[in-house]
């Protein structure tokens, strides 16, 4: 007989760990909630693993900021949190712009449905809320201004 290798050794045993969890799935499921909730030391770790595994995967590149900036295909996208500091307005108003079509929607979405906006996209804001602010533009002129000129950047 020929001896396994150290991969096929390894293969064999994720087979047998995903069918054995597919069993148990509801038990080690529960198993877990109970521990999370009953045992204080579990649940710091638990929680210290998520928060470990945010900062290195999901927390903005630019802490100096300290907004959540994402690239997509080389476009620095920044969120609504960000748009609205820079224009001086809450996120829920940028949010009612949005809803009333002053502003158009973003493009740029997660998978949660998060807006997301470029730098020319935030740019062109500043230029047409700045104007609506000084009160030289209303706010037909303004969505006029950014439907012309919101440019969905594509570097595919």
């Amino acid at each position: 007989m020929q001896a396994m290798t150290e991969r096929e050794k390894r293969e064999k045993i994720s087979v047998y760990n995903k069918q054995y969890y597919k069993r148990k799935k509801l038990k080690i499921k529960t198993d877990r909630y109970k521990k999370y909730h009953e045992d204080p030391m579990y649940k710091k770790k638990v929680v210290s693993r998520s928060r470990d595994y945010y900062n290195k995967y999901k927390k903005s590149k630019s802490p100096s900021k300290g907004y959540t900036i994402k690239k997509y295909k080389g476009i620095e996208l920044y969120s609504i949190k960000y748009l609205a500091e820079v224009l001086q307005y809450s996120e829920s108003a940028i949010r009612k712009f949005e809803a009333e079509n002053i502003l158009p929607k973003s493009v740029y979405t997660d998978r949660r449905g998060w807006r997301y906006y470029s730098n020319d996209q935030i740019e062109l804001c500043i230029k047409a809320f700045g104007e609506r602010r000084a009160g030289r533009w209303s706010n037909a002129e303004v969505r006029k201004f950014l439907i012309n000129f919101w440019v969905v950047e594509d570097n595919g």
